[in-house]
């Protein structure tokens, strides 16, 4: 997080940017930091916009999938203790935010369930703050081919035309159809597929 404001005060010293006209957008762990920058660093920010963010840390992991891997990740990267959590986690500290926010979440994601989300949710309105939300089944395919067709100059348009090159490839339709028949906490194999993680195909 300091180094995504360090950058924002760099470009304001430089002139680059209007200081008054600052946005932070997020997707994954963007989406956290949409939330979580404006709270560390109030009055930076004009406006916040979080897409399939994980807002809520003991949530996520409480709601994993029980794995070992996933529970080593959290103790390596944040620990396990209630209080940690709590101290990195926007859901318990939104009432330093600042700036209106956009939440922006997927009802089928997988990744980062909807749970999270509806915690943010949740935190926005107790805390009386101003915001919008925005919620869709997942539909990346039409998502991918909206965004290239309407920026196809721009690298994002261009990674978004290989991305949906890349989904209409029959096994890609039939990963992204598994995927979303799963549960996070009891994930069913893939027929056909074996070893790997419990529950996940062995090619992804």
């Amino acid at each position: 997080q300091d180094d995504i404001a360090d950058g924002v005060k760099h470009l304001i010293a430089q002139k680059l940017v209007d200081p008054n006209k600052i946005c932070i957008y997020g997707i994954s762990f963007g989406g956290y930091s949409a939330m979580m920058n404006p709270i560390r660093n109030p009055g930076m920010y004009k406006c916040a916009i979080g897409y399939a963010g994980v807002y809520d840390l003991k949530k996520s992991y409480d709601d994993d999938d029980g794995s070992a891997q996933g529970r080593s990740f959290f103790g390596r990267t944040m620990g396990a203790d209630s209080a940690t959590f709590a101290a990195q986690s926007p859901t318990t500290l939104v009432a330093a935010l600042d700036a209106p926010i956009l939440l922006i979440h997927g009802t089928a994601d997988y990744v980062a369930p909807f749970a999270q989300f509806s915690a943010a949710e949740a935190a926005l309105r107790h805390a009386g703050k101003t915001y919008e939300t925005l919620c869709k089944p997942e539909d990346a395919l039409k998502y991918y081919k909206l965004v290239a067709d309407t920026q196809k100059e721009s690298a994002i348009g261009k990674l978004a035309a290989k991305s949906a090159k890349r989904m209409e490839n029959p096994r890609e339709v039939e990963l992204l159809a598994w995927f979303a028949e799963q549960t996070p906490k009891k994930p069913a194999p893939l027929p056909g597929a074996g070893g790997g993680l419990p529950g996940l195909p062995n090619d992804l």
